[in-house]
């Protein structure tokens, strides 16, 4: 099966998608996976553009939403649709019929939502093929390997995947809602209460100031609020820390790193101590009843690994190939972190970690490796459109297990 076109690739993350052709090194579209749409007119406006200041604008009846539920999976099917349409229009391309099309999913991703994709590509864009990646598979690709253990942590999912020689261990894959976004909630509440008299509303984000608040919804305050305040602030000001903790009150009479100074949209400057670390720490230790994700691999209870049942040689073999992913990994020391946390509860094991060293690369692995295993397909994960219409259902099930 021969195609002039490359294959689109297309990641709806549950914060950026990502979407390129499967010829090119990095996604060439990138953008928020929410979209604003104005309660009174019901106009929907999709890309990062809209928040961007602009004073000619009227953000007063404009509300955010998000393409993905909880768990990281699409519900929003009529606004991916207009994604898929914003992705195409800035790929240049004038006919979507001419170009295969591959998506990236969730190991957990229902058949019900298989389905949905497989009618919004065939129906309604009419794409000559069509093929579903696991993102596991394609991180761990991305690094040329074929089996690993995949720590994915991503804004509203961390997720870990066991996968031997190219075959995903379904029985050993969890994920948790511990995850990034969890982390931006402990940030929030950290400058509300020290550094906002404890009052929410009083935050307002920099492309927001000037503007009365009858000028904005709150949906669209609180993204922004997100997108800007607590994105740079985790990036430029958190740190995993290394050091052995026994509570917090020993982290305050110990921490000895450099303060950091950071910038609030008011142009206040705070200065960041203990907290610099501290504010990671509800990643390996949530609150009681709540399981870290790191739980999942050393809990006799809830163990990843004792549920593949396999061979100890195996689960050595998966531990010495474990690869950090995903957003919130790009934390500074989170790598390291992790490998001491699970060289502390899996004594027993040999434990290494891998990761893409550079930043682009980590922020993009899983659209770099689907399109490292485009490149070695042989269309053979694909249904085309006129199998899709004589087998259907059938089809789906046994071709996107």
């Amino acid at each position: 099966m021969e195609f002039p076109y490359p294959s689109v690739i297309i990641e709806n993350g549950s914060s950026r998608t990502r979407a390129g052709y499967s010829n090119e090194d990095y996604p060439s579209v990138i953008f928020s996976s929410n979209y604003a749409q104005n309660s009174k007119t019901g106009k929907t406006f999709i890309g990062d553009d809209i928040f961007l200041k602009n004073l000619d604008f009227n953000y007063e009846n404009l509300e955010i939403y998000t393409l993905s539920d909880d768990n990281g999976l699409i519900y929003n099917w009529d606004h991916l649709a207009q994604n898929w349409e914003y992705i195409y229009r800035n790929l240049n391309i004038e006919d979507s019929k001419d170009y295969p099309l591959i998506i990236t999913e969730q190991v957990w991703n229902s058949f019900k939502n298989k389905k949905k994709y497989c009618q919004l590509a065939f129906e309604q864009f009419e794409v000559p093929i069509f093929s579903i990646f696991k993102k596991p598979l394609c991180n761990l690709f991305g690094l040329g390997k074929s089996t690993g253990l995949i720590i994915d942590i991503g804004s509203s999912i961390t997720n870990i995947n066991p996968i031997l020689d190219g075959t995903i261990l379904f029985k050993g894959s969890v994920h948790s809602k511990i995850a990034g976004n969890y982390i931006d909630l402990h940030i929030l509440n950290y400058l509300k209460k020290n550094h906002y008299h404890n009052d929410l509303g009083s935050i307002v984000p920099k492309n927001l100031i000037g503007l009365p608040s009858n000028k904005y919804t709150e949906s669209f305050k609180n993204t922004l609020i997100t997108n800007d305040l607590i994105f740079n602030f985790k990036k430029l000001i958190l740190s995993a820390n290394l050091d052995k903790i026994s509570n917090k009150l020993n982290l305050k009479q110990n921490f000895n790193k450099p303060k950091k100074n950071y910038m609030l949209p008011d142009n206040r400057i705070i200065e960041i101590n203990e907290e610099q670390v501290e504010l990671v720490e509800p990643l390996f230790h949530p609150k009681p009843y709540t399981n870290s994700i790191l739980s999942y691999l050393s809990n006799d209870n809830s163990d990843s690994l004792r549920n593949i049942e396999v061979a100890k040689e195996i689960y050595q073999q998966l531990l010495k190939n474990i690869v950090v992913v995903g957003g919130s990994s790009l934390i500074e020391n989170m790598e390291e972190r992790i490998k001491n946390e699970l060289r502390l509860t899996l004594s027993n094991f040999e434990i290494e970690t891998y990761s893409p060293q550079d930043t682009i690369e980590r922020e993009n692995s899983s659209w770099i490796g689907a399109s490292i295993l485009a490149s070695m397909n042989n269309f053979d994960s694909f249904i085309s459109k006129q199998e899709y219409e004589e087998l259907g259902e059938d089809l789906i099930v046994e071709r996107f297990k």
